[in-house]
């Protein structure tokens, strides 16, 4: 079957600046007949909600897909925002993750519309996906827009695979204060450099002797990303500022992580009495989330997937598994089991140089989720 609208509409979307995403989208299914719903998050950064009413008492089929992008990067082949179809693939930032299914979530919405689904089909496009906040989709949850029965497929790029766990995420700051002193007279000074490189330490210490293991996500995760501290080479630290990732799985959530870093803190603080340090939460707090196999929105795919490509579902392993997504937030905070990832793409081609999709993928995608509306 031939999709090239959503190839089109794909390539248009990787053209357009994120910022702009939501105008795009809302001119183009405002044009088509759908009355689009803006909810914003913040000034100049709207959700977008798009219904078609069910004719039975089905749960809602919720497609979710985010409008931002990460930043471009450097070391781009060609421009990030070409939008350039050549060899069979789509180029472009966002052309994976996740524009390209974007543009099958918004066939989808298109499908419904041409039949009479048994429940609610709903088009849940978020902003800010790529921030810690996740503002978007914490702003939907908020103000209560799911239900507990909804069935939730977020299209994020999974190689068309199900994804059925995800790793849940803990951001950290932690800023340590130590005493400014010259540096020929260090003895006078507290270095919160110093301090801090033990700080990172006992954290690794402590990251391995955690007994928590997943047999799908594996053991928690920890990622010191950035470290800025001092003033000047001959001068002792007054100050540095550390940001931590750690990557949680069951057994190891977001309160452990916390406890964690604090009890590294209170270590390695006990050789520098005069130094002191505090660890906040940056951003939302996600805990890993799973999809029940056995909820409509798995058993519908398998069917679409077989309807489709001819083909069963299948799960995507260890590929994805650390990425979270809008899907796993609303999962972790409601407690839900029907929420799942499934979309074009390859997992390692999000956020990186030279980003791409296969058309194939692209069209399959569509295939697959048109199918899944037409048998809601």
């Amino acid at each position: 079957m031939n999709h090239s609208r959503v190839v089109q509409d794909a390539a248009d979307l990787v053209r357009i600046d994120s910022r702009e995403v939501a105008h795009w989208v809302r001119r183009r299914l405002t044009d088509e007949g759908f009355a689009v719903e803006l909810r914003e998050v913040a000034p100049g950064r709207p959700n977008l909600l798009v219904t078609v009413p069910g004719a039975g008492t089905a749960s809602r089929l919720v497609l979710m897909a985010h409008m931002d992008t990460v930043p471009h990067g450097d070391g781009w082949s060609d421009d990030p925002l070409s939008g350039r179809v050549e060899d069979g693939r789509l180029h472009g930032r966002g052309s994976a993750d996740m524009k390209g299914g974007l543009a099958v979530a918004m066939h989808g919405i298109r499908q419904a519309a041409r039949r009479t689904p048994f429940g609610d089909v709903v088009l849940a496009l978020t902003v800010d996906e790529e921030t810690a906040g996740m503002r978007g989709v914490s702003a939907l949850i908020d103000q209560g827009f799911f239900r507990r029965d909804d069935q939730v497929l977020a299209l994020e790029p999974t190689d068309l695979r199900l994804r059925a766990a995800q790793v849940g995420v803990q951001w950290l700051s932690v800023r340590v204060t130590g005493r400014m002193a010259h540096a020929g007279r260090a003895h006078l000074g507290v270095n919160a450099n110093h301090v801090m490189a033990r700080i990172v330490v006992e954290m690794e210490r402590a990251m391995a002797s955690v007994q928590a293991e997943d047999p799908v996500l594996g053991r928690p995760r920890m990622t010191v990303g950035t470290l800025e501290g001092g003033i000047a080479t001959n001068v002792v630290a007054p100050t540095c500022m550390a940001t931590v990732d750690l990557r949680l799985v069951p057994g190891f959530g977001p309160d452990e992580a916390r406890a964690l870093a604090e009890t590294a803190v209170t270590r390695a603080l006990a050789g520098h009495p005069e130094a002191s340090a505090v660890v906040t939460p940056v951003g939302a707090t996600r805990p890993p989330a799973s999809t029940g196999m056995d909820t409509p929105i798995v058993i519908g795919l398998d069917a679409a997937m077989r309807a489709a490509l001819g083909r069963s579902l299948q799960t995507g392993g260890e590929d994805g598994r650390e990425a979270y997504t809008d899907a796993s937030l609303v999962a972790a905070r409601l407690g839900m089991r029907s929420c799942a990832v499934f979309g074009p793409g390859h997992p390692r081609a999000a956020h990186a140089v030279d980003e791409s999709v296969t058309l194939r993928d692209l069209e399959d995608a569509a295939d697959v989720v048109g199918h899944l509306v037409a048998g809601w």
